[in-house]
């Protein structure tokens, strides 16, 4: 973190600061300049809000914890040129760091999230806050009336070395009574891939448009693709390679709302797991009960609402 950036930001600081949380490639540098950022609202006692693209429990006190508390060296040593307080290295970095801010808005619903015994005052779930654009052309070979089940394979769009993955589910996918849709990013060559006659790749679709066709996707378990899904009832088989995907597909699985597997499972259990999660009820009961809840949640409006409340406030 450069302190000389961060001071030329505070001279002409606002009223208050809104930190956004994103994922991807730049996953863990944007956390590093995010932590830069309240540590620099801080010092200057400016209010401020987070808006987390993660659950919250696993990342103050449960298993992505760790992935972050890598950066309390680096945040206490920016901490100390602002002349504030070090952090307590035996505590979590996102705890103590979200604890000083304002507002913390959960860009999820609560009853995904695991449950707290003790949850902070400054923190509210508000639910997913999609920018998907369903306005998009239904760039697929398949019509209106035709009712196969659309398998939507959706992993990372930034690179994770999913090709292995990748082939062991389109593999899986051969033979069976579905219809695939790999949305494959900018990151993966489709022209290396192996897909079968009953798969469509494209390099990016909006979910917006597929998702209320589908009858099941397979991913990676970020955040944003199951959030996407159990928002419009789709049951999920989340095969996690890392960052906070384990947490998440842990979650889907305990909900009832799909089925967690390893990232090296083979095309064979991979197939018998897609199987369970099309043929049985339980996990579309699972993924519609999640979507009620979704739905009941403040969004966007309850976000903005939060964040004119800390202004007016201020």
């Amino acid at each position: 973190m450069d302190s000389e950036i961060m001071q030329a930001a505070l001279d002409a600081l606002p009223e208050a600061v809104i930190v956004l949380a994103s994922g991807g490639a730049v996953a863990f540098a944007n956390r590093v300049a995010r932590a830069g950022a309240l540590v620099a609202a801080e010092a200057r006692r400016v209010a401020t809000a987070v808006i987390e693209h993660m659950l919250y429990q696993p990342a103050v006190e449960g298993s992505t914890r760790r992935i972050w508390d890598g950066l309390l060296p680096l945040v206490n040593e920016t901490r100390m040129r602002f002349g504030l307080a070090a952090l307590d290295p035996s505590r979590g970095l996102w705890e103590q760091q979200w604890g000083r801010a304002q507002l913390v808005l959960v860009a999820a619903p609560a009853a995904l999230d695991h449950p707290m015994a003790r949850l902070s005052a400054n923190v509210r779930y508000v639910g997913p806050i999609f920018d998907d654009d369903a306005a998009a052309a239904w760039d697929l070979p398949w019509g209106p009336e035709d009712t196969t089940p659309l398998v939507l394979v959706s992993f990372s769009t930034t690179y994770q070395h999913q090709e292995q993955p990748l082939a062991r589910v389109l593999d899986a996918l051969a033979g069976l009574p579905v219809r695939g849709l790999l949305t494959a990013g900018t990151e993966i060559d489709p022209d290396e891939l192996r897909v079968p006659s009953n798969v469509v790749v494209r390099r990016w679709m909006p979910h917006a448009l597929v998702l209320p066709r589908a009858a099941a996707v397979v991913t990676h378990a970020g955040l944003w693709t199951v959030m996407a899904a159990l928002a419009q009832g789709v049951p999920l088989l989340c095969m996690p390679m890392g960052r906070d995907q384990h947490a998440n597909a842990e979650r889907v699985d305990a909900v009832g709302a799909g089925r967690a597997l390893a990232a090296d499972a083979s095309a064979a259990e991979v197939r018998a797991a897609l199987e369970d999660v099309l043929g049985s009820p339980v996990f579309r009961q699972g993924a519609g009960r999640m979507a009620r809840l979704i739905a009941q949640e403040p969004g966007i409006e309850g976000a903005v609402a939060q964040l004119e409340t800390l202004l007016g406030s201020g």
